[in-house]
């Protein structure tokens, strides 16, 4: 295996370096959490109920194994959500480039089975999404856009940047296709 000559030594003996880009950094997911929580403290509708299940946290065994005992279970959602009707409505928020456990995957299966609406969500915008199909908030979220230069619309509408995002969550995740469905 051989080493790579450092840039300035190939510079001083006036060959070209290969310049290579600078890792782009990904938002962490706690910004995304965090952002969301927020989002709902804020603007969801009070007949709603919803909490955030705060199973991903790096705990010492002895917690884990207490946490165990008390019923946590690998594979819930982050945030769950509930509407007067009493339908559950699950949000897994997972980082751009990561992948659902095992475990996450088999409830979002289960969900999927079980007619329970199960949203993944990778950015705030996927969230908004899922939140305006469900109904959930007691604004309604526009995004600006070719059709819509100026966000206006006879409803009482808000841009994402309005609600406080979070570290600025919003533009940090660049737009993604998805498959997946509110």
């Amino acid at each position: 295996m051989s080493k790579a000559t450092p840039p300035l030594l190939l510079i001083g003996e006036g060959r070209k370096p290969r310049l290579r880009r600078a890792p782009t950094p990904r938002p962490k997911e706690l910004s995304l959490h965090m952002s969301v929580a927020k989002l709902l403290r804020d603007h969801a509708r009070p007949e709603w109920q919803w909490c955030h299940v705060p199973n991903g946290e790096l705990r010492d065994k002895r917690t884990a194994a207490k946490l165990k005992n008390m019923g946590a279970k690998a594979g819930w959602p982050d945030f769950i959500l509930v509407p007067p009707i009493g339908q559950l409505h699950c949000l897994e928020l997972k980082r751009i480039g990561e992948d659902l456990s095992d475990a996450q995957d088999d409830f979002r299966m289960w969900c999927i089975r079980s007619g329970v609406p199960h949203v993944v969500a990778y950015s705030l915008d996927e969230v908004l999404i899922a939140f305006d199909v469900w109904g959930c908030l007691s604004i309604e979220i526009t995004k600006r856009g070719p059709g819509n230069p100026t966000g206006a619309n006879q409803h009482t509408k808000v841009e994402p940047e309005q609600v406080g995002i979070v570290d600025n969550v919003n533009d940090s995740y660049p737009e993604r296709p998805t498959g997946n469905s509110a």
